[in-house]
């Protein structure tokens, strides 16, 4: 599977990472561009000190194991930069993008997470995010999962679990089947890569 790592800059603060894994179907150019193409449809609700940039190298995994199978390259740019008023909200309040399997692993559902940094001041109402945007970002990350464009939540490996089903071991990279947007506002505390 690809690894896709998309890097946030907000107002020249950097360090920011969405990390997105997709099975290799269509080849590494048309994912990074389904996948940017989704990130340009949430500008609108950015502020205009935020940009993002989908990097062009990248790592090809194994999903049972995690071993590295190669490295992918893809040379087009694929960025984009808020439209929204310049005002934004800390960087540690971020819109929360759920993504859901249909699958179950270890008693629950295999589920990820995508946080999206920079949000515009008139997106946010009371500390929720406005029922526009939930609405409106929602229908987007639903017709992305809806795409069939590889989009997986991987599963990493674990020590065998004992009495837990579905729990061999082996990582498990699982298709995501529906996107949704929590109305209030979420904090990362950390990442993993």
């Amino acid at each position: 599977m690809f690894e896709v790592l998309t890097d946030w800059t907000v107002n020249n603060h950097t360090g920011m990472v969405s990390v997105t894994y997709f099975e290799e179907l269509t080849g590494i150019t048309q994912v990074r561009s389904d996948w940017n193409t989704f990130l340009t449809g949430l500008l609108g609700s950015l502020s205009t000190v935020t940009s993002y940039v989908v990097r062009t190298t990248g790592r090809q995994l194994q999903e049972e194991d995690g071993q590295i199978l190669g490295i992918w390259s893809d040379g087009t740019a694929r960025t984009g930069v808020g439209t929204a008023a310049p005002q934004t909200w800390s960087d540690a309040t971020q819109a929360l993008i759920r993504w859901r399997t249909a699958s179950v692993v270890g008693r629950r559902f295999l589920q990820g997470r995508t946080y999206v940094p920079g949000l515009a001041q008139n997106v946010v109402l009371a500390g929720d995010l406005t029922t526009t945007l939930v609405t409106d970002w929602g229908a987007k990350a639903q017709a992305f999962a809806a795409a069939n464009n590889g989009f997986v939540i991987w599963h990493r490996p674990t020590p065998k679990g004992p009495g837990i089903p579905g729990n061999n071991g082996d990582g498990r990279a699982e298709s995501v089947v529906a996107g949704s947007v929590w109305k209030e506002t979420a904090v990362l505390r950390r990442r993993r890569l």
